[in-house]
C-alpha cells in the first residue's frame, strides 16, 4: 500500500504528496542520481531529485513525512547506492546530521 510520503519497495521509490494525492510518481532507484532533502516552509519536508542524464532537479513536497521517519528513509536509500544530501534539523531539542 502506498502511503502520502515517499516509500520503497524493493528497488523503486513511490512518491505521493501530501498535496496532490491523486498524482503517483514512481522512480526506479537505478535511475535517480542524486536526492536532496531539506526543509521547506512551515517545517514541510521536501525532496529534489535529479535522474541520471538530466541537468535538472525535480520537486516533491512531502507534507506528511514525520522527522523520525528521516533517518531511516536516508539510511536504506544509501543502502542502495543512492547520494543522498539532507540538511541538519533539530528532533527532541537535539541536531540531526546525516
Amino acid at each position: 500500500m502506498i502511503s502520502y510520503y515517499p516509500e520503497i519497495d524493493g528497488n523503486f521509490l513511490y512518491v505521493r504528496t501530501a498535496v496532490f494525492r491523486f498524482r503517483l510518481k514512481k522512480y526506479a532507484l537505478s535511475g535517480v542520481d542524486e536526492i536532496k532533502i531539506y526543509f521547506g516552509h512551515y517545517k514541510a519536508v521536501c525532496i529534489r531529485l535529479k535522474l541520471k542524464g538530466r541537468k535538472r532537479f525535480r520537486r516533491h513536497a512531502l507534507y506528511s513525512m514525520g522527522y523520525r521517519s528521516i533517518r531511516p528513509f536516508v539510511e536504506e536509500l544509501r543502502s542502495k547506492g543512492v547520494r543522498v544530501e539532507c540538511g541538519p534539523y533539530r528532533l527532541d531539542g537535539k541536531m540531526i546530521y546525516l
